[in-house]
């Protein structure tokens, strides 16, 4: 009975104890889920609350989680140029504690920040620059022309012309949109997402969101050197189908990266051709004067009938003689 009741009693202390900690758990896993950083310059940041965009609150930072919440000094929110409600503070470390409130006799909520993944306003307003970092025209169309049997065949396509006048080298990788291309799929999400309104929460989580996904997808691609400035669309591409194009650029040792979000068109027209058939039909001559052999033959028969007459003559000369 004791040996039993002493596991209850561990059982017991190992349930408090996890109950205790739920509380830090909580703090730890919430970092920078509800909350939007953003990096004004050196060391100073302006931190977006999903929850307070609309409403001002309190709020205090500390550097660890473990202080008495009545020991900070909280301060109320302030307002950006687009109406939005944010905290802003100065630190030299990679991570802090934002403890918020909406009035200053409620009790705080801690979120921990990490620093090391705010975004500076460059890096959000880039986010607009996709698919106009390397000019292209996606308007063009190539003709190609087969022959099979007594059928031809023109094929029409669009292609994607580079024009980018810098004397630089240029690269592409291109990908059909399936339910497998996860990836490419959520890119082409987040940048029709970019051309819509946003709020300043919303603009640096989606830029984040971007940034990482651009730069892995860049660095796993597969390159092709572009030839020409075209780049043509897959052989067996099917008409309406879509296709994320990656596209790279490198001049003077500076690398460019940008993507396009295209639409395949393939158009079909085929003509029946009449084959002309020839035939040679052989016919006799008519018969001419102009043949040698006939002439020949009319010699001997003209002298055959002169010897005939020869002879006759002399036959009736015999019997007049007699």
């Amino acid at each position: 009975m004791n040996m039993k009741n002493c596991k209850i009693k561990i059982l017991s202390i190992l349930i408090i104890f996890s109950i205790m900690m739920l509380p830090i758990l909580t703090v730890a896993n919430a970092a920078n889920e509800e909350i939007a950083v953003l990096k004004t310059s050196e060391n100073e940041y302006r931190i977006y609350s999903e929850k307070y965009l609309g409403k001002s609150f309190y709020y205090a930072f500390s550097d660890t989680e473990e202080v008495a919440e009545s020991s900070l000094n909280f301060i109320t929110s302030k307002q950006d140029t687009d109406g939005n409600q944010i905290a802003e503070f100065k630190t030299t470390s990679e991570e802090a504690y934002m403890w918020t409130k909406e009035s200053l006799d409620a009790k705080a909520e801690v979120t921990k920040v990490d620093l090391k993944d705010s975004m500076t306003k460059e890096s959000v307003e880039e986010i607009q620059t996709i698919t106009k970092r390397i000019p292209v025209d996606a308007t063009q169309t190539a003709t190609e022309t087969t022959e099979e049997g007594d059928i031809i065949k023109n094929i029409t396509t669009g292609i994607l012309k580079i024009t980018d006048t810098a004397n630089a080298k240029f690269y592409y990788q291109t990908t059909l949109l399936t339910k497998e291309t996860v990836d490419y799929n959520r890119l082409m999400e987040l940048t029709k997402q970019a051309q819509g309104e946003l709020n300043n929460y919303q603009r640096i989580k989606l830029a984040q969101e971007y940034e990482e996904l651009f730069n892995k997808l860049t660095s796993q691609a597969n390159w092709t050197e572009v030839v020409d400035k075209t780049i043509k669309q897959p052989a067996n591409a099917n008409d309406g189908e879509q296709y994320v194009v990656l596209l790279r650029k490198v001049e003077n040792g500076n690398t460019t990266y940008d993507a396009q979000f295209l639409t395949s068109s393939k158009q079909t027209k085929q003509e029946v051709v009449e084959k002309v058939v020839s035939t040679t039909k052989n016919t006799e001559l008519p018969v001419t004067y102009d043949n040698p052999i006939l002439f020949v033959v009319l010699a001997i028969t003209v002298a055959l009938l002169v010897i005939i007459g020869i002879k006759i003559a002399k036959a009736r000369k015999n019997e007049n003689q007699k």
